[in-house]
């Protein structure tokens, strides 16, 4: 009587271990990836305002569209109320993609925020980020475009400052 399952030829073992090999590397890098990317996506959500501030008189409404084959990346904005119904607009670009380039957008956005409370005019805080970047870089190259809007006298300031 013949055994229900044959021996299989050397060759074929090799082969076999070989695929599954590569399968459990291929199921272990997708895990990876998905790790990384949802970390990525949290970063991600903290370049954006959770909220905006309310102005009498007007509307403002954001959208956001990561250009490019992923959404991750070091694009961010900000809009906040100040005293007096001012209110300042951040709008950031970090160059590159990935985890580095989002934690370097969160925090230039934060600070961004943290600093316009004490100058919101645009040259003061694009002063500020300056200094800031050269102690502690974030990140190699980044763009900013600073506005401080005032209603009462319908008045913008706007600076632009980073690499080009």
């Amino acid at each position: 009587m013949r055994a229900p399952f044959a021996r299989l030829p050397p060759a074929d073992v090799t082969f076999a271990e070989d695929l599954a090999r590569r399968g459990g590397l291929a199921i272990a890098n997708a895990d990876l990836y998905s790790q990384t990317r949802r970390v990525a996506s949290g970063l991600q959500a903290t370049l954006l305002p959770q909220d905006l501030p309310e102005i009498p008189g007007w509307q403002i409404g954001t959208v956001y569209r990561q250009a490019g084959r992923t959404d991750v990346g070091g694009d961010y904005y900000d809009v906040s109320g100040l005293d007096g119904g001012r209110v300042t607009v951040v709008l950031g670009d970090v160059m590159g993609r990935g985890v580095d380039a989002a934690v370097a957008g969160s925090r230039m956005r934060s600070a961004a925020r943290v600093l316009a409370t004490q100058d919101p005019e645009p040259e003061a805080l694009a002063g500020a980020m300056d200094r800031f970047m050269a102690t502690e870089p974030p990140t190699q190259m980044a763009s900013s475009v600073y506005l401080l809007f005032e209603p009462e006298r319908n008045d913008l300031a706007v600076v632009v400052a980073g690499h080009p």
